[in-house]
């Protein structure tokens, strides 16, 4: 074979025969394999001219074969892709099982499994909230399913309704009149549940209660200490639920049905600890004019004045006589019923 570097001109020819006997003795061991020799001794590679001019690559590590970062994200989105034929490919079965249900089939078991209507049917069920404040408890129950219906609230021995709105919430605030009680609601399924309560500074209330049971609308007024009946301050009525001292909470206009409740209430930080509360009692009417509400047989109603006054109850009951309902004659006008001492002791 022809070698490349071997040229007749080359003034170094000299070398390259010179080495013609080392090779024609067939040493091509390890140690002499392919190098110049000059009076029989090996010439370095580095003397060597027939790579005076070469360049040899530097010799570069392999690189890993795994893990191959650029594979990492093509395995993720394979992944991905098989998660999501397989979500595709579930719903479609639940859809053939649903179609077999409604047209009769005999999956009615395991639709019902798979359907909403456990869910449903826990969003129907009664949810209720206490919020308790100086012995007034208000009441939230929550059922969308319970629209325009009227549910059943007893405590302290009264029975009363809160009918649910159009966002199937039902309120009512409950005045307590003992250190605790417990509260019994209806549920959807007709049964009842119970709360039990505590009122909060039970020692330091001073609460006047209007309670009665016939279907007629009855006012409870409260003229504080150094007021007038009729004062634009001082006189505490449902058609001026607070207006000096304490407040009014109305239940009975709500009542469709059952016990009805009028409640005046002293904050303790408002109570001026002397001075009489004068209590009246009125059969509700917007004029002088006499009518059915007002006079004839549901003019003579019996109540109740249920007092708590720094920890003691005082029940008292009262009632009407009864009114003609004669034309031209004026509807009867508040009487007072009891005085209230605000003095401890």
């Amino acid at each position: 074979m022809h070698d490349p570097m071997d040229h007749a001109d080359d003034p170094d020819a000299r070398w390259h025969k010179q080495a013609a006997p080392a090779y024609a003795r067939g040493d091509d061991s390890s140690a002499t394999a392919g190098k110049l020799w000059i009076d029989g001794i090996p010439l370095p590679r580095s003397l060597d001219p027939r790579y005076a001019n070469r360049t040899w690559p530097v010799p570069q590590p392999r690189p890993p074969s795994w893990p191959r970062s650029s594979r990492i994200p093509r395995f993720a989105l394979l992944v991905g892709v098989v998660v999501a034929l397989t979500v595709v490919l579930l719903a479609s079965q639940i859809r053939g099982i649903a179609d077999v249900s409604q047209r009769g089939g005999d999956v009615p078991i395991v639709v019902a499994a798979l359907s909403s209507a456990p869910v449903a049917a826990a969003s129907c069920e009664d949810q209720a909230a206490f919020a308790e404040d100086h012995g007034l408890v208000e009441v939230i129950l929550s059922n969308p399913c319970r629209k325009g219906v009227a549910a059943r609230i007893e405590t302290e021995g009264l029975a009363l309704r809160a009918t649910f709105d159009d966002n199937g919430h039902a309120r009512i605030l409950l005045p307590l009149f003992h250190p605790e009680a417990d509260i019994r609601w209806q549920t959807a399924d007709e049964t009842m549940k119970n709360k039990h309560v505590r009122f909060s500074g039970f020692h330091d209330a001073l609460r006047v209660a209007l309670i009665w049971h016939d279907p007629i609308d009855l006012d409870l007024h409260v003229v504080e200490p150094g007021a007038a009946f009729g004062a634009l301050r001082g006189h505490v009525s449902p058609h001026h639920l607070t207006s000096g001292l304490g407040v009014m909470h109305v239940n009975a206009r709500t009542q469709p049905t059952g016990d009805r409740v009028e409640v005046y209430d002293l904050m303790p930080e408002r109570n001026p600890h002397e001075g009489l509360f004068k209590v009246y009692v009125d059969v509700a009417a917007p004029d002088d004019a006499p009518r059915s509400s007002a006079c004839g047989d549901l003019a003579e109603p019996e109540f109740q004045l249920r007092v708590l006054r720094y920890g003691e109850i005082d029940n008292q009951n009262f009632g009407f006589k009864k009114a003609a309902c004669a034309p031209g004659r004026a509807s009867r006008h508040p009487i007072k019923f009891r005085d209230v001492n605000a003095a401890p002791g």
